[in-house]
């Protein structure tokens, strides 16, 4: 009886350690989202950072304006050279949407950000460099429509 047990416990430890050790994989070395719809002939292209259920809702409203989006669910992958024309943070988090929109700003040298402000009493960082917020109950037609007459305002 007492060999059952132990059997029973080593496959038990090596099933907990196998779990364990594929989350510690996800964590290092997430896989990007990726939604581009690189046939677009458009050079504007978005990046969406942060929540991937209104990012997918946001995508799809962009590609029919022929803007391509890719969907980073982690502040850690985005791609610093690559030449996006607008930035958007969807985080639950108002530091890593600031981070976000610091680095597509001092970074990258992209002007069209847009952030979700989570708790009020932040807004005033965000006016003070100059980043667009949304509140967190925003609709994805919405924030398009706020991405898109900025860039309108920016050109005229």
């Amino acid at each position: 009886m007492m060999e059952v047990i132990m059997i029973l416990t080593v496959i038990a430890v090596f099933f907990i350690n196998f779990i364990f050790i594929d989350n510690i994989y996800r964590i290092v070395d997430p896989k990007p989202i990726q939604v581009s719809k690189k046939s677009i002939n458009s050079s504007l292209e978005a990046l969406i950072l942060g929540d991937e259920t209104i990012g997918i809702k946001i995508s799809d409203l962009l590609i029919k304006q022929n803007i391509s989006a890719d969907i980073l669910p982690n502040i850690n992958d985005i791609d610093k050279s690559y030449p996006y024309k607008y930035v958007l943070a969807l985080f639950n988090d108002d530091l890593e949407n600031l981070t976000a929109c610091t680095i597509a700003i001092n970074i990258m040298g992209i002007n069209n950000v847009i952030a979700i402000c989570n708790k009020q009493y932040n807004q005033k960082i965000y006016d003070d460099n100059h980043i667009v917020t949304i509140n967190s109950y925003a609709s994805a037609f919405d924030i398009v429509s706020i991405l898109l007459n900025n860039q309108k305002k920016r050109e005229a």
